[in-house]
C-alpha cells in the first residue's frame, strides 16, 4: 500500500487498527535502504501521531522504524519492574524490545546509540536468542558491540560457560565480522581491523579443551574472511618495538596451531570423524597468506597432517610436481582437503584438474551411503564453482579430459531438446484443435460424429 502524500499516511495509521499499523510498518521498514545523509524511514510527524495513540501493538511496530530517540522513549514506557526491593531493576518488553533490535535505523552504524548501552546488560544475560539475533543479524550493529561480545567485556563480562557460547556464536555472524576492514576505502578501517582482532584473538584465549566453544569457532572459521594477527596479541609479546609483521604472522601461528594441536579423546575417533580442533587447526592454516613464503613454508613442512591439509585447501598457485609430492606424503588426506579448493577445478589449470579428477577416484572408498566420500564431494564442489564463474571453471573432468568434444554433444543435446520442444508443441495444437472440435460436436448433439472424434483422439494420442 502507498499513498500520495505524507499526510494520507498519518490520517490512515492513525485510525488504522493496531495490526494493521503493525503489517505496514514491518513492510515499510523490511524496504527501507538508509543512506548516509538520510537515515529516517519514517517522519518526525508520524513518529508523534502513533506515540499519541499510547498502545504497545503500536508502540511494537513504531520501535521496527522510528528514530533511537523515539525508542528510548517506547522502551521506557513499556518497561517493567522486576524486582520492586532493588532499585532500577527495569525488564523490558520483550516483543518491543525485538523489534527495537531489528531497527536498522535507530542503530548507529558507527558507535552505539544511547537506549542500547542502557539495555546492553540485560540483553547479554537475560535476552532470548531472538534478542540476539536482532542485534547481531542488524546490518547496522556496531562494531564496539561486537568487539565486546567477542572478547567478554563491558556488558558481557562474567558471562555463564553456556550463554557466552551463544553470544559468540551469533557475534560471529554478524556483518561487521562476516565483511571484514574495508580494504578499498582510502582511510585506514580501524574499527574492522580491531573486530577482526577481536575474532582471531578467540584462538588464544579460549580453552582448546571447551568442546562447546570449540565448535562454534569450527563451525564459523570456513565463512570467515582473511587471516589477521592481532594488535593487541603482537603489543604482549614485542612490546612498543616496531617488528616484521610476516615474522609476527609466523609467530601467531605457531602460537595457535600448538594451542590448537590437541584431539579430545583422540583414542576414540576415526580418521571421518568431525573434531573440531582438527577442524580449526585445518582452516586456519588454509589461511595463510600466499605472499608470506616464511609462513607458507612452516605451514607445509608441519608435522601435523590437519596443518599440511590446510595447505592443500587453501593453495592459490602450485605446480603439479610438488603437488605430486604432497600426494605420495599424505594421500587421501591430500584429497580430502584439496577437493574443497577451486583451484584444483580452474580451466587454466586443465592440466592439475586431469591429474586430481584421477586421484580422487584412486581415493574414493567403498561406496557408503552414509559416509561423505571425496568423489562425492568432488562433485558437488565442481558444480557449485561452475554455476559461481562458468567461465572460469569446468563442468566437469569430462570436460577437462576433451573440451572440444563435450562442448559439440552439449550442442548436440540442446538441439535433440529443442526438437522434442518442437513435436511437444505441435502435439499440443493438434489436441487444442481437437477438443475445440468435440465441444462443438457435443453441442450440436450429433453423436455419430462425437464417437469420430474420439477415435481421432486416440490417433492423435499416438502422434
Amino acid at each position: 500500500m502507498a499513498f500520495s502524500s505524507e499526510r494520507m499516511e498519518i490520517e490512515y495509521l492513525a485510525a488504522a487498527p493496531a495490526h494493521d499499523v503493525l503489517t505496514y510498518l514491518d513492510k515499510k521498514g523490511s524496504s527501507h535502504q538508509p543512506s548516509f545523509f538520510d537515515r529516517q524511514c519514517v517522519s518526525e510527524s508520524l513518529e508523534n501521531c502513533l506515540l499519541a495513540r499510547n498502545e504497545r501493538l503500536v508502540d511494537i511496530a513504531l520501535a521496527l522504524v522510528c528514530r533511537a530517540e523515539v525508542i528510548e522513549q517506547i522502551l521506557a514506557r513499556r518497561a517493567t519492574n522486576s524486582d520492586s526491593s532493588v532499585e532500577g531493576s527495569l525488564e523490558p518488553d520483550a516483543s518491543v524490545m525485538i523489534a527495537a533490535l531489528t531497527n536498522s535505523t535507530a542503530l548507529s552504524f558507527i558507535f552505539a546509540s544511547k537506549w542500547l548501552m542502557k539495555w546492553m546488560p540485560w540483553i547479554a544475560r537475560n535476552g532470548s536468542t531472538e534478542h540476539l539475533q536482532a542485534l547481531f543479524f542488524n546490518p547496522n550493529v556496531p562494531n564496539e558491540v561486537v568487539d565486546h561480545a567477542l572478547s567478554g567485556s563491558g556488558a558481557f563480562e562474567g558471562l555463564s560457560q553456556d550463554r557466552r557460547r551463544e553470544v559468540v556464536y551469533y557475534a560471529l555472524r554478524s556483518k561487521p565480522v562476516a565483511n571484514g576492514p574495508d580494504e578499498k576505502s582510502h582511510d585506514y578501517d580501524a574499527a574492522g581491523h580491531h573486530t577482526q582482532g577481536c575474532v582471531w584473538n578467540l584462538f588464544i584465549t579460549v580453552d582448546p579443551h571447551d568442546q562447546g566453544m570449540a565448535g562454534v569457532l569450527a563451525d564459523a572459521l570456513p565463512k570467515l574472511p582473511g587471516f589477521d594477527v592481532p594488535y593487541e596479541w603482537v603489543r604482549s609479546i614485542n612490546g612498543d618495538k616496531k617488528t616484521d609483521w610476516k615474522e609476527d604472522q609466523v609467530k601467531f601461528l605457531q602460537v595457535v596451531l600448538d594451542r590448537w594441536c590437541t584431539d579430545v579423546d583422540g583414542s576414540k575417533n576415526s580418521a571421518r570423524d568431525w573434531i573440531p580442533q582438527r577442524i580449526i587447526r585445518e582452516m586456519i592454516a588454509s589461511r595463510v597468506p600466499s605472499y608470506n613464503e616464511a609462513a607458507r613454508k612452516f605451514v607445509l613442512d608441519h608435522p601435523d597432517v590437519y596443518v599440511r591439509r590446510g595447505y592443500y585447501r587453501g593453495l592459490s598457485r602450485e605446480t603439479l610436481e610438488n603437488l605430486k609430492r604432497y600426494f605420495e606424503r599424505d594421500g587421501s588426506d591430500f584429497c580430502e582437503s584439496a577437493v574443497h579448493n577451486p583451484f584444483f577445478y580452474e580451466r587454466s589449470n586443465r592440466e592439475i584438474v586431469l591429474w586430481f579428477a584421477q586421484r580422487i577416484r584412486e581415493c574414493d572408498p567403498p561406496k557408503d551411503e552414509y559416509a561423505d566420500t571425496p568423489g562425492g564431494t568432488y562433485v558437488e564442489r565442481q558444480e557449485e564453482f561452475f554455476k559461481q564463474s562458468p567461465a572460469k571453471y569446468f563442468e566437469s573432468r569430462w570436460e577437462a579430459e576433451d573440451p572440444v568434444g563435450y562442448a559439440a554433444s552439449k550442442r548436440e543435446g540442446a538441439d535433440e531438446m529443442e526438437g522434442l520442444d518442437q513435436r511437444e508443441r505441435m502435439f499440443h495444437e493438434k489436441l487444442n484443435e481437437l477438443s475445440a472440435t468435440v465441444r462443438d460436436v457435443v453441442q450440436s448433439r450429433n453423436w455419430l460424429t462425437v464417437g469420430l472424434a474420439v477415435a481421432a483422439g486416440f490417433l492423435v494420442a499416438k502422434l
